[in-house]
């Protein structure tokens, strides 16, 4: 299995665990379905490089989650980008084949959506993964 989605499949199961995140959201997504409420996660921006060494083979993978709100401010927003840091930034998550060997919170923003009606919030994620 690739290790984006291993990793994905890793983020996906932390963050639909945490009480404190799924009260505050509708949802997360690998794909977000038509009509689905606001405010939620996505977890459709990835890549990859190579990580290796002459003895490890590795990845490196960045992820990003984004935050879609309806909300005028952008508190509820970067409320829900810090929940997102507080339970994935040094998280030691179980890959279903690999072996995450750190996982670390990268930069954040938030933006007004294209769409003029919502507020978007980002934050990477990087990922040192050693392949089995």
């Amino acid at each position: 299995m690739h290790p984006i989605w291993q990793l994905k499949e890793a983020v996906y199961s932390a963050l639909t665990g945490d009480a404190t995140l799924m009260a505050m959201v509708t949802g997360v997504y690998d794909y977000v379905p038509e009509d689905t409420a606001y405010p939620c996660v996505t977890l459709t921006l990835a890549e990859v490089e190579d990580w290796g060494t002459r003895t490890v083979c590795g990845q490196r993978v960045a992820l990003t989650l984004q935050v879609f709100s309806r909300e005028r401010s952008s508190q509820s927003c970067l409320n829900i980008l810090d929940r997102l840091h507080a339970v994935l930034h040094d998280a030691s998550l179980s890959l279903s084949e690999d072996v995450l060997v750190s996982l670390r919170a990268g930069a954040s923003d938030v933006t007004p959506g294209s769409d003029g009606l919502s507020i978007q919030g980002r934050i990477a994620f990087y990922a040192w993964i050693e392949i089995s």
